[in-house]
């Protein structure tokens, strides 16, 4: 059915909803691998479009440890894997609080990525581990 409405030019995937939400943030935030992939093909669509907090598609799914999505967002060559929301947080600083090991890994390899980047309180990327006691995670 995604597949089907995605065919149609009309459907805009990247518009924000009353929300301030757009599709795509759900879809990435799911890990919906497949649906991704054919949003990704799109000529007509910014896969990297913020919503009204200023988090990108990439930022929920490494939020959620989606590995297979955030690599699809990462290898588009369309996304900035480095972009700060209003908080300045990143999509690494997500995958940090969250503990997802395997989404940082894919997320450090990027250039552009600002490891030692704080957020609008001072937090760093070594923040959320240490303040949880992750130290061997």
């Amino acid at each position: 059915v995604v597949g089907l409405l995605l065919e149609q030019e009309i459907i805009k995937p990247d518009k924000l909803d009353k929300m301030g939400q757009i599709s795509i943030l759900w879809l990435a935030a799911n890990g919906n691998e497949g649906v991704m992939g054919l949003l990704l093909e799109r000529k007509d669509l910014n896969p990297d479009m913020p919503e009204d907090k200023g988090r990108t598609p990439l930022s929920h799914t490494a939020a959620k440890g989606h590995e297979a999505v955030v690599t699809l967002l990462r290898d588009s060559g369309n996304v900035n894997p480095g972009s700060p929301d209003k908080e300045d947080q990143t999509p690494l600083s997500f995958a940090a609080r969250n503990e997802h090991a395997g989404v940082m890994k894919l997320l450090i390899q990027r250039d552009g990525v600002n490891a030692d980047m704080p957020d609008k309180k001072g937090r760093t990327l070594l923040s959320w581990p240490l303040g949880r006691d992750m130290v061997g995670w």
